[in-house]
């Protein structure tokens, strides 16, 4: 044999080697991708099962490749193969991170101690002679705990003033009352109903944070065949997502996964109803006080509102992150139901959207999102904008779009959402809504009459609120039933039908 044909059988053989390496680095990805499947638990089982026939064929025709004179065919897929399968795994890697971080179960208070801006004094130990004055009803645990915490630092018990109304607490600060008060920074939006510059007049000097578990009911039901019920609760104040503040959105979301169906119920945000503050009594009050009091309190106002309905979760939604998320997805479509101007209490741009499609970006659509001084219909048609923003945002994800940003968007979506869901309820409904049968999504919003009333919680005399329409509710609670049974109906028909 010349050494010409020894040489050529030689190179033959190494690159059969070469090529038979890169199968079994296809294959390994391939099984390590294959794992990383399993562990989202995302896809439905007969996705996955295809996927990994299709993973397995083309491992044999790379390794069958070799052995003929297209290996170089074998080979570069080989590589393509491999590559892909190790960003894939990656991306899941991201994927289950972001679901990890949103399914927080956790609520942060943090009460703050305010001085007034000119005062003189930095630190809490500047203030260690001042008296203090706090509110010695709501949230009396934490605050009590702030003023040992206050009092162990200082080695020395503070004065102290206590107050039963928001309103004369904070007037006793700027009258010169008492030199500090303790406060909550989630009531601090809504004392500013009251005092619109109490922010820019004051300045904070020390704060405490206490973190602790919302208690989740018993849930023993399965998400993929029984009916469930999910509290959306929305805000657009600042701070981290997990701490208490005004809940402007308040949605209850009925869910049937047999029978495809899923209900939408819209609350006002000024609802006047029985807040349960859980710690601190139950008043009558606006219904978006109750997240000044955590998730866990707008959950059980909204339940005793609708005849002590069941929710299962919740998912609380900061829509301040509607900003970010939707610059990363590169812009969204929201679907408007009316021509409206945004006001200036809403944007520092003033935006046109036109009744039907309007491309945004992300300024844009959170201008949408807030905007309910110069629409029809007010928080009713805000919350029912916000739905569609949300709307908007999941058909842009589910486009093939998302590929291009899909770390930046990972990382918006784990400042807009938590939630008290499990990966695996989360991933039975990826599961469900990837199964391919349509989902029929229908809305039903309740209404009143606007009035003027007392704050049982702020000691507000006169704020305006709206008077719940007992009979819409009683509709509302019927339509959830209807769901929950299984029923098929259209919420237009039997509402304007007046079916019973």
């Amino acid at each position: 044999m010349s050494n010409d044909k020894k040489n050529s059988n030689k190179r033959k053989k190494i690159m059969r080697y070469v090529g038979l390496g890169m199968a079994a680095l296809e294959l390994v990805a391939a099984i390590v991708f294959a794992g990383m499947i399993f562990w989202l638990n995302m896809l439905p089982d007969k996705y996955v099962i295809g996927g990994c026939v299709v993973l397995a064929l083309i491992t044999a025709f790379i390794i069958y490749t070799q052995f003929t004179r297209v290996h170089w065919v074998g080979k570069m897929l080989a590589v393509l193969l491999s590559v892909i399968l190790i960003l894939g795994d990656v991306y899941i890697y991201q994927a289950k991170g972001t679901i990890s971080s949103v399914t927080d179960n956790t609520k942060k208070d943090v009460v703050s101690v305010y001085v007034l801006k000119d005062d003189p004094a930095k630190t809490i130990g500047d203030a260690a002679d001042y008296k203090f004055g706090y509110h010695s009803v709501l949230d009396k645990a934490t605050t009590e705990e702030t003023i040992a915490e206050i009092n162990k630092g200082l080695d020395k018990s503070i004065a102290t003033q206590t107050y039963t109304d928001f309103t004369k607490l904070v007037d006793a600060l700027y009258n010169k009352e008492v030199g500090a008060i303790i406060v909550k920074d989630s009531y601090i939006a809504t004392l500013e109903e009251s005092h619109p510059t109490f922010v820019a007049d004051t300045r904070v000097i020390d704060n405490k944070t206490f973190e602790t578990e919302i208690k989740k009911p018993v849930i023993t039901k399965n998400t993929l065949t029984d009916t469930f019920t999910i509290y959306l609760s929305g805000n657009d104040e600042v701070g981290d997502l997990n701490q208490a503040g005004r809940s402007d959105v308040n949605i209850l979301i009925e869910v049937n996964p047999k029978t495809k169906q899923i209900l939408l119920i819209n609350t006002p945000r000024d609802y006047y109803v029985n807040v349960n503050s859980l710690t601190s009594g139950i008043g009558k009050d606006k219904l978006t006080h109750a997240g000044n009091f955590g998730v866990d309190a707008s959950m059980a106002t909204v339940s005793g509102l609708y005849k002590n309905w069941d929710i299962d979760y919740f998912v609380r939604v900061n829509f301040t992150g509607v900003e970010a998320i939707v610059d990363a997805l590169g812009g969204i479509t929201v679907n408007s139901e009316l021509d409206f101007y945004t006001s200036p209490d809403t944007s520092d741009v003033k935006f046109h959207f036109t009744e039907g499609k309007n491309e945004v970006n992300g300024k844009a659509a959170l201008a949408f999102c807030r905007e309910r001084q110069s629409i029809a219909g007010g928080d009713n048609q805000r919350g029912k904008n916000q739905m569609i923003a949300i709307q908007g945002i999941v058909d842009k994800v589910a486009s093939p779009s998302i590929l291009y940003n899909y770390s930046s968007v990972l990382n918006s979506v784990k400042s807009m959402f938590q939630t008290s869901l499990d990966d695996d309820d989360i991933a039975s409904m990826v599961k469900l809504t990837m199964e391919g049968e349509p989902w029929n999504v229908q809305s039903y919003a309740v209404d009143g009459v606007g009035d003027y009333d007392g704050s049982y919680f702020f000691g507000y005399t006169y704020m305006y609120v709206m008077r719940p329409n007992q009979s819409a509710v009683d509709t509302a609670c019927k339509l959830m039933q209807k769901i929950k049974d299984g029923e098929i109906f259209d919420v237009d028909e039997y509402v304007n039908g007046g079916a019973e």
